[in-house]
C-alpha cells in the first residue's frame, strides 16, 4: 500500500510540474506568424524607394545627365532630357542612339513590365502645331530604338505623343522650353487587382536582379536618422569585424532601410558562419536603435532551382529571428507573411521535428546521508536527449520548455566502513526544464526529473538491514527525484558540418532515492558535450 501512495504522489508531482507550464505554452499557436500584425510596414514603399536608389546609381555609372526619377502613385517615371533630336524630325542621330543605349541598359531590369514612352514639346510662338504629331514620332522612334537593343520586348513598349499639352515649365523663357522637351518613360507595377495575398511587385522587381544569394532589409521606422544608422553600423563592424559599415542606407516613406545583400550559403542552402554573423550582428544594430526594427528577407536570381530559392530565404530569415534582439514576430521572409514550426533552436517552415539537442557527459555523485554510509563517491557516463515544445516561443526564438530523457550508469567507490564491496549504479530520469538565455551562447535551464535507479550491490559480509534497505544481495531498484541547474554555453562558431552545433555544459543536482522507505539522497554533477540539431 506505501508503494502504490508513493509512486502516485511522485506521477502527481509530475503532472502539477507540466501543468504549470501548460497556460504559458496554450497560449502561443503552434504555427507562428512572423509578421508583426499590429505594426506593419509598407514593404512596397521601402522596396520602391530603394530600387530607384539604383536605378539613379545606375543611370550616374552611364554617365547619363538631365535624369531624374519620380515616383507617382505606384508608378516609377524616368524623365530624361538629354536626347535631342534634328527640328522637326524624329530621327535618331547616332549621338542619340548612343544614349538610348545606354538609358536602355538602365532599365533593362524593367525588361518584363509594361513600359510607356511619352514625347513631349514645347510651345513655339505663333506656331498653331501643338507638336502631338511629331512628339508621337519621337517617341514611337526612342521605343523602337530601345526594343532594338535586344533589352525589351515589342508588345510591352507603347508610344504616346503629348505634345505640348503636358509642360512642367514656362514655355515663355529658353530654360523652360528645355525643360519642356522631354521624354518620359513610366514603369507600371502591374498589380493583379483580384489577387488576394501580398504581391510585392517591387520587391521583386528589386530583388531578382540581383546575383543569386538574398537580400535583407532592414527598417528601424522613423524614430532615427540616416547618420545615426550609419554611425550605428559603422560602430559594429569596428565591434565585430563584420564589413557592414558601407551598406547602403535609404530613408523611405516608412523609416530608415539598410540593406544587406552579401550573403553566402552553403552547398546545402545554408548560411555559413561568417554571413550568420554579420546579419545578425547588423540586426542586432538597429535594434539598439529602435526596439521595433523589422526585417525582411528575400532576392535571389533566376539561376536558383524555386526549391533552393524558398530554402535560402527560409534559412536567413530565421537564423535573424532565431538568434538576433529583432523580435521574431517582425520578420518577414519572402513575398508574403510565413509560418514556422520549431525545429531545434530555430524554426522550420512545415517541419514537425523536435529535437533539440544530444548529450554525452561524464557525471559524479557525492551519496550523503544513510546512501552515503556505502559509498564515498560515484563516478561515470550519462547520455541524454531533449525535445521543445513545438509552439511555445519567446525572444531569440527559443522555445523555453523543452523534455529530456537521460541515462547513465556510476561505480561507486565503496566507504571503508561499509559491508558493501561493489556497488554500481544505473538509471533513467525524465525532465523538464525552462530554458532562460542569459546571453546569446549562454543559456541557465532549471529543471525537475523524475526516474528510477538499479543499485547492483556485493557484500563481504551479511549485511545490516537497519542501515540500508534489505536486498537480495545483487540488486534493487528505487524510484528517483532531481532537481538540477544546466549552464550551456554554445559558441556561435562550434558547428559541425553545416548545421549541428555544438556546445559544452555543467549541470550541478540533487536527488533522492525513495521506494517504501527512504533510502538517501546524493549531490550530482555532469560535465559534457551537447550537440544542437
Amino acid at each position: 500500500m506505501k508503494k502504490r501512495v508513493t509512486r502516485a504522489i511522485a506521477w502527481v508531482g509530475l503532472l502539477v510540474l507540466m501543468l504549470a507550464g501548460q497556460p504559458a505554452w496554450a497560449q502561443q499557436p503552434t504555427r507562428v506568424q512572423l509578421v508583426d500584425e499590429h505594426r506593419p510596414l509598407d514593404w512596397e514603399a521601402v522596396s520602391l524607394a530603394l530600387l530607384v536608389q539604383e536605378v539613379e546609381t545606375a543611370a550616374a555609372d552611364e554617365g547619363l545627365t538631365d535624369f531624374s526619377v519620380e515616383v507617382v502613385g505606384n508608378t516609377i517615371s524616368i524623365i530624361y532630357r538629354d536626347l535631342q533630336f534634328p527640328p522637326d524630325s524624329p530621327e535618331i542621330t547616332p549621338e542619340t542612339g548612343e544614349k538610348i543605349a545606354s538609358l536602355s541598359r538602365v532599365l533593362q531590369r524593367f525588361s518584363d513590365r509594361n513600359l510607356r514612352v511619352e514625347g513631349h514639346t514645347a510651345q513655339v510662338p505663333d506656331d498653331p502645331d501643338d507638336g502631338t504629331v511629331l512628339s508621337q514620332q519621337r517617341a514611337q522612334a526612342v521605343a523602337d530604338a530601345m526594343v532594338a537593343t535586344g533589352f525589351f520586348q515589342r508588345n510591352l513598349i507603347t508610344a504616346v505623343g503629348r505634345g505640348e499639352n503636358e509642360p512642367i515649365a514656362d514655355n515663355d523663357t529658353p530654360e523652360g522650353r528645355a525643360l519642356n522637351r522631354r521624354v518620359e518613360i513610366s514603369v507600371f507595377d502591374q498589380v493583379d487587382e483580384g489577387a488576394t495575398a501580398p504581391q510585392s511587385v517591387w520587391w521583386k522587381q528589386y530583388t531578382d536582379w540581383k546575383a543569386p544569394g538574398a537580400t535583407v532589409f532592414v527598417v528601424d521606422s522613423l524614430v532615427t536618422s540616416v547618420a545615426a544608422v550609419r554611425a550605428a553600423l559603422r560602430e559594429e563592424q569596428q565591434r565585430s569585424g563584420a564589413p557592414v559599415g558601407d551598406l547602403p542606407v535609404v530613408l523611405t516613406s516608412e523609416g530608415i532601410a539598410v540593406v544587406y545583400d552579401q550573403a553566402e550559403f552553403t552547398d546545402r542552402d545554408l548560411p555559413t558562419p561568417a554571413t550568420r554573423r554579420e546579419v545578425i550582428g547588423l540586426a542586432d544594430a538597429l535594434v539598439e536603435l529602435d526596439p521595433n526594427a523589422q526585417v525582411r528577407v528575400g532576392g535571389f536570381g533566376a539561376e536558383l532551382p524555386d526549391e533552393r530559392i524558398t530554402e535560402r530565404h527560409y534559412q536567413l530569415g530565421l537564423a535573424i529571428a532565431a538568434e538576433s534582439e529583432v523580435q521574431p514576430a517582425s520578420t518577414l521572409v519572402g513575398d508574403r507573411p510565413q509560418s514556422f514550426r520549431f525545429d531545434g533552436d530555430g524554426f522550420r517552415s512545415g517541419s514537425t521535428g523536435i529535437i533539440h539537442s544530444m548529450e554525452l557527459s561524464a557525471n559524479a555523485s557525492l551519496p550523503i546521508e544513510r546512501y552515503g554510509e556505502f559509498s564515498r563517491l560515484g563516478i561515470g557516463v550519462g547520455a541524454k536527449f531533449d525535445v521543445l515544445v513545438p509552439g511555445f516561443q519567446r525572444n531569440r526564438a527559443l522555445a523555453p520548455i523543452r523534455f529530456g530523457l537521460g541515462v547513465e550508469g556510476l561505480y561507486h567507490i565503496p566507504n571503508d566502513t561499509s559491508s558493501v564491496e561493489t556497488l554500481w549504479e544505473f538509471g533513467w530520469m525524465l525532465t523538464a526544464g525552462y530554458a532562460l538565455p542569459v546571453s546569446r551562447t549562454f543559456i541557465v535551464t532549471p529543471q525537475l526529473g523524475y526516474g528510477g535507479t538499479v543499485h547492483v550491490l556485493t557484500f563481504t559480509q551479511e549485511e545490516d538491514p537497519d542501515t540500508f534497505t534489505a536486498v537480495d544481495g545483487r540488486s534493487h531498484y528505487s524510484q528517483t527525484l532531481g532537481v538540477e541547474l544546466d549552464f550551456a554555453w554554445k559558441p556561435e562558431t562550434w558547428i559541425v558540418g553545416d548545421r549541428t552545433m555544438v556546445g559544452v555544459f555543467l549541470r550541478p543536482g540533487y536527488r533522492v532515492f525513495f521506494d517504501e522507505d527512504y533510502l538517501g539522497h546524493s549531490i550530482t554533477a555532469r560535465l559534457g558535450a551537447r550537440f544542437y540539431f
